[in-house]
């Protein structure tokens, strides 16, 4: 299978995160960008542009969300689904590039017993760097990081040395550096933060209560937790999160096009 570039991007936030934004709105906000998004056809990895996921999606119903954990049982399961943070590094594996590219991830779920979820344990155990937006608020991102940096994954942010949340202004947690290409002092695994502007955040922390409520009640219902807390947060700001989101995810994939050029 023959990849353009030596990154790939998750299909987990077009398929469940953005719902609120029809295909034409997402193709406008993305352009003419180049990159190569991952996904599960019948258990067949894909390779394709945004447009050709996006058509694939509308023709095709995607209701599973395949992480590092269920990969190989979804491909042997001949599943179709969208690709997490995780899955899309089991699948950069598979293919063969340096880095995959993901908006806001998973880390340490206060939601759920504080497991550690499979995008904390996939960057620890891969070869591809993910190049993320932030952890996702509803999780304990100091205790993510901790976790993470126990684990020996060194963490760079590409403007800070420090995470200070997602879709919303929260509490400043240390990271190891600011990012600096072709630095070779710090080891494998990394994981790379390429955090929200300030400016574009949300002031209003009761919207987090109140997609936190979404997402458990989702839960509860047997739904998925994390596509119920974006919508609700789409719902509650007239789509301007989804808009950030994808416009985040956007600026991901530039800044992975120019590690590896």
């Amino acid at each position: 299978m023959k990849i353009k570039n030596n990154y790939i991007v998750e299909t987990a936030l077009m398929t469940h995160g953005v719902a609120d934004l029809l295909k034409m709105e997402i193709l406008s906000l993305w352009g003419n960008n180049d990159s190569d998004f991952v996904w599960l056809d019948k258990g067949n990895l894909k390779v394709g542009k945004l447009y050709e996921f996006l058509k694939f999606k509308n023709n095709n119903s995607i209701e599973h969300r395949v992480n590092s954990e269920n990969y190989e049982e979804a491909k042997k399961n001949k599943l179709t689904a969208a690709l997490t943070a995780s899955g899309t590094l089991c699948a950069g594996e598979e293919l063969n590039v340096e880095y995959a590219v993901s908006c806001s991830i998973s880390g340490v779920s206060p939601f759920e017993n504080n497991i550690i979820t499979p995008d904390l344990h996939k960057i620890v155990e891969s070869d591809v760097t993910l190049i993320a937006t932030s952890f996702k608020d509803t999780v304990n991102r100091k205790e993510s990081i901790k976790w993470l940096r126990k684990s020996g994954v060194s963490i760079f942010g590409r403007e800070s040395e420090f995470s200070t949340g997602f879709m919303f202004n929260l509490e400043p947690v240390q990271l190891h550096a600011i990012y600096q290409k072709n630095i070779n002092i710090w080891h494998k695994p990394q994981l790379l933060l390429n955090e929200v502007s300030h400016l574009s955040r949300f002031e209003n922390l009761e919207l987090l209560k109140e997609i936190i409520r979404a997402g458990i009640e989702a839960r509860n219902n047997g739904e998925y937790f994390h596509p119920a807390v974006n919508n609700k947060l789409a719902e509650l700001t007239d789509a301007r999160s989804a808009i950030i989101q994808i416009n985040s995810l956007l600026d991901n994939t530039k800044w992975a096009k120019e590690i590896t050029s």
